[in-house]
């Protein structure tokens, strides 16, 4: 995310469902979404209720 300039990254990993602002190394923010395995199939419908 350091290499890029757009505001929202997902990760898909094995925990909970966490949304959170990161900082890159320059101090500009992206939201970060930890998506678990299972809610991957709703991954449209969250992105679409996540305000950037």
């Amino acid at each position: 995310m350091s290499e890029s300039n757009t505001p929202l990254a997902v990760r898909i990993h094995s925990g909970n469902l966490i949304v959170q602002n990161v900082k890159r190394p320059d101090g500009s923010l992206f939201r970060l979404i930890s998506l678990p395995f299972y809610m991957v199939y709703h991954l449209e419908d969250i992105l679409a209720s996540i305000p950037i």
